[in-house]
């Protein structure tokens, strides 16, 4: 799932790990298919950043960050991206 924010936003791990509050290790983590361990506080950034940028927030992300599946939303930032 990290590696599809990564994409579609262009960033690296530690642009998405500032950007969530939290740090590289945790974003590497969940990135390697691990579960990362997120305080209460990150998770609560994190679902702002959400909010902010999609318009959706930490339930509209996939049960796992082992996922695959594409993230719809991620889908469509990206293909309005594409379209200009």
């Amino acid at each position: 799932m990290i590696a599809q924010f990564v994409r579609v936003l262009g960033i690296s791990q530690s642009k998405l790990a500032r950007e969530w509050g939290c740090t590289k290790d945790k974003v590497n983590r969940a990135a390697n298919g691990f579960e990362p361990t997120f305080t209460t506080e990150e998770i609560q950034t994190i679902d702002a950043w959400l909010e902010s940028k999609f318009g959706k927030g930490w339930r509209d992300l996939p049960r796992s960050f082992k996922s695959e599946e594409p993230i719809a939303f991620l889908q469509e930032f990206e293909q309005k991206n594409a379209e200009g």
